[in-house]
């Protein structure tokens, strides 16, 4: 008998102690109590999961499932780039905390599924979900062009599709989300109180379908008129910053940014020269603070998540034949570091 087989039996024997909805014991407590692998013990889980006599709640752990209770599985997918961990920040931790809280006393459960930025990974990952019996697909990510057909069908073949804060222009699917153009001509009222010596304009990689990025996009250039400085920076392709990073030493510089993870990334690029800049401006969507509190001020348009994620798990719930496009007022919020 393979050994993941022979864990999963005697895994089976273990829950018979405990009673529906109890958190079993994790992956690594499990693999020390039966002295295996984790790689072995990770086998008999997901058998044990697609058994349905355990379920797994993201960040919490595994529970025993109740036997004669249907639970609806609901996939969240997300860009990696989202979660990644700054020292003492998750990019991105209000809105799946919200869905978690949401769903707590619900009979849907919420799987992660990370995606990379490579576009062969990220079709690997909308293949798996194409191919899966799940209840709802709930996407917070930027589609590459190259994958936008693959999305298309997932759309077409899963009703229950929402896309949240990312909007995605497929007719088969939900949108539930920020107020992008609103949010972004907030942020530039608070821009135009200052003088800058520089302004620089990031965004993400053209490579995507960013329609919601490109409605912020639109709010930063109408009103760029209206701020006090001429010198003007794109960036996109990240790697390719170095010439305006090397001579911002000094300066007053505003950063105009569509996503706080942005920031982080151009920050883990060019720290060494964003920390020798006069002073630092951030207005951004979602909080973009890397590991530094000195010489900046960051203003940030805050998701509502908690609306958002009730919003999105009702579209799931009641799947109305018109598909929606929600979009939920945020609030501006200040951080200065002097």
């Amino acid at each position: 008998m393979l050994k993941y087989i022979e864990l999963k039996e005697k895994i089976k024997e273990m829950l018979e102690v405990y009673n529906p909805d109890d958190q079993i014991p994790t992956n690594s407590e499990l693999a020390h109590k039966y002295s295996v692998s984790d790689i072995t013990v990770r086998k008999a889980v997901l058998e044990l999961e697609k058994e349905g006599l355990i379920y797994g709640i993201h960040r919490r752990g595994k529970y025993k499932a109740d036997i004669g209770k249907e639970y609806k599985e609901i996939v969240f997918l997300i860009d990696e780039v989202h979660v990644e961990r700054t020292p003492g920040l998750d990019v991105n931790p209000g809105l799946l905390e919200a869905f978690q809280k949401d769903l707590t006393t619900s009979d849907y459960n919420l799987n992660l599924t990370l995606n990379s930025q490579d576009p062969e990974k990220e079709a690997f990952h909308i293949r798996k979900l194409l191919d899966r019996n799940i209840y709802g697909v709930i996407i917070n990510m930027y589609p590459t062009r190259k994958n936008f057909g693959l999305y298309k069908r997932l759309c077409e073949k899963k009703s229950n599709v929402v896309f949240v804060d990312k909007f995605v222009p497929i007719a088969n699917a939900h949108y539930v989300g920020t107020e992008n153009y609103k949010g972004a001509l907030l942020l530039m009222e608070e821009a135009k109180k200052e003088e800058y010596d520089k302004i620089i304009i990031l965004s993400f990689s053209k490579d995507k379908i960013l329609n919601s990025e490109e409605d912020r996009l639109r709010a930063f250039n109408e009103m760029l008129p209206t701020l006090k400085c001429k010198d003007v920076t794109y960036i996109s392709d990240w790697d390719k910053g170095l010439e305006t990073f090397q001579n911002l030493k000094g300066k007053k510089v505003c950063f105009l940014v569509t996503a706080g993870v942005v920031f982080n990334k151009i920050y883990d690029l060019y720290k060494e020269y964003i920390d020798n800049i006069g002073f630092c401006y951030v207005f951004s969507f979602d909080i973009p603070l890397p590991n530094i509190k000195k010489n900046m001020s960051f203003v940030w348009y805050k998701q509502n998540a908690k609306e958002i994620a009730h919003k999105a798990i009702e579209l799931i719930s009641k799947n109305p034949k018109k598909k929606k496009f929600i979009e939920i007022p945020g609030e501006i919020v200040k951080e200065n570091y002097k």
